[in-house]
């Protein structure tokens, strides 16, 4: 597992893209007005253009943690079909709380290895935890969704991608992919993708006014490339607050990052900037 993280961490350094707070996020130069996403919670490193020596070093392995902080979240919240972040003190342990403790519990004073924590987590849930994260936990890079509507057939179909060449081409990860729409804005859907074969959610727009949003919260470890029909009905729940601040904020680092065409305008970047400044 470590190798992969750490292969996700040179791809960092070398000019690629950030794990921060559970989302994959765009660098930005580090100046007085600005914030880098490549430092976690956006702190600046060093001086002019994101500076560097051992604090970037730091960085790099903070962020191997972080990725598998953000698989064992989207873990959970699948888990607990959920895309809200939460925990209940008041309610007994879930599935995933069980695994994680009994992991821990059989392992408190000795090494593990990755094997040994999917084993513990499909005795506590009943599912097949190494198929499901091993290409996650075990490979570098992370996917791209592709989402098209195809009104004719009244269908949002998904096709993964890697990222880039972090990851073998023909790597094609198990994801679990929350997703609301206009009618159902507080109740978070689940659709599963496996493999090369492209994944269909059904859905029937009214009119250009209804959305879908995929990767509520940004629960999986992704990012989403819509199409212009799609991005398109989305600018207005993100400009009006319909959308939460994460959920704006994960379009536009969706935007800046798989170029839409037209790609987000001046004034939407500027809109996850106030997010950030409001500390949204």
């Amino acid at each position: 597992m470590r190798g992969a993280l750490e292969g996700d961490a040179n791809l960092n350094k070398d000019g690629g893209w950030a794990a921060a707070g559970g989302a994959v996020v765009p660098p930005v130069e580090c100046g007085t007005d600005t914030w880098d996403a490549r430092v976690p919670w956006g702190r600046c490193s060093g001086g002019g253009g994101g500076g560097g020596g051992s604090k970037l070093e730091e960085t790099f392995v903070t962020q191997m943690y972080q990725k598998g902080a953000s698989i064992l979240r989207m873990l959970q919240l699948y888990l607990e079909r959920t895309a809200h972040w939460g925990f209940d003190y008041g309610q007994p342990p879930t599935a995933f709380f069980k695994g994680l403790t009994l992991y821990l519990k059989s392992h408190y004073t000795a090494s593990a290895v990755t094997s040994e924590l999917f084993d513990a987590m499909t005795e506590a849930t009943g599912e097949p935890i190494e198929s499901m994260l091993s290409d996650w936990l075990l490979t570098p890079g992370f996917p791209v969704l592709n989402a098209e509507l195809r009104e004719q057939s009244q269908e949002v179909v998904l096709t993964q991608r890697p990222f880039n060449d972090s990851a073998p081409n023909a790597t094609r990860w198990w994801i679990p992919l929350s997703y609301i729409t206009k009618d159902s804005p507080d109740h978070a859907r689940y659709v599963i993708l496996n493999g090369s074969e492209p994944t269909a959610i059904q859905w029937s727009p009214e009119d250009n006014t209804d959305w879908i949003k995929l990767n509520v919260n940004g629960s999986a470890f992704l990012r989403v490339s819509y199409t212009e029909s799609l991005w398109g009905r989305l600018r207005a729940p993100m400009k009006t607050g319909v959308l939460n601040k994460v959920d704006a904020a994960t379009l536009a680092f969706d935007a800046s990052l798989v170029r839409p065409d037209p790609p987000p305008s001046a004034g939407e970047l500027e809109h996850v900037a106030r997010l950030r400044a409001d500390g949204g």
